[in-house]
């Protein structure tokens, strides 16, 4: 598995697996919902995050094949992980790990003091994921999602590494 930050030509790939993980699978059934709007307007959103400066994206690969994406935004010496996807085949096979260790890895060496993200309380793998690299819950954002999902808050401070 290698992890690498995102060049221009990941941007489709990245926005495509952002909405088939994050996003159509909870929408599907809810009234009055267009998928076909709400999926363009996810798309037209990853151009503008990638050519952010205060983006970072990376992306995970094996064998040269596109498997996940972690995307954050760097903000005054903090970072807010916005995103992160595995395509459905290869999950459970380390690549969230690989992605989540290289992002924090390289948020560490640009100096940030901390990171924060939400997730779904219903997504448990990414909530173990995130607990066995140290993040904290720090709330809960009731009925945050559009299906009515809470939000789960966690943060990592990267100021309590001695390594620094």
């Amino acid at each position: 598995m290698i992890v690498r930050r995102a060049v221009a030509d990941d941007v489709a790939f990245v926005a495509d697996l952002d909405w088939r993980a994050m996003h159509e699978p909870y929408l599907l059934g809810l009234p009055e919902v267009r998928l076909g709007e709400r999926r363009e307007a996810s798309f037209q959103v990853w151009p503008s995050f990638f050519a952010a400066p205060e983006s970072r994206v990376y992306v995970g690969l094996f064998h040269n094949e596109r498997l996940g994406f972690a995307a954050v935004r760097c903000i005054v010496g903090e970072a807010e992980l916005d995103a992160i996807a595995v395509e459905p085949r290869a999950r459970k096979a380390g690549v969230g790990r690989a992605l989540l260790a290289f992002t924090i890895a390289d948020l560490f060496a640009a100096k940030t003091s901390r990171i924060g993200l939400e997730v779904r309380e219903k997504n448990t793998a990414a909530r173990a994921l995130y607990t066995a690299y140290g993040f904290e819950q720090e709330g809960v954002r009731r009925s945050y999602y559009e299906n009515g999902d809470d939000a789960i808050l966690f943060g990592l401070s990267l100021e309590r590494f001695s390594f620094r």
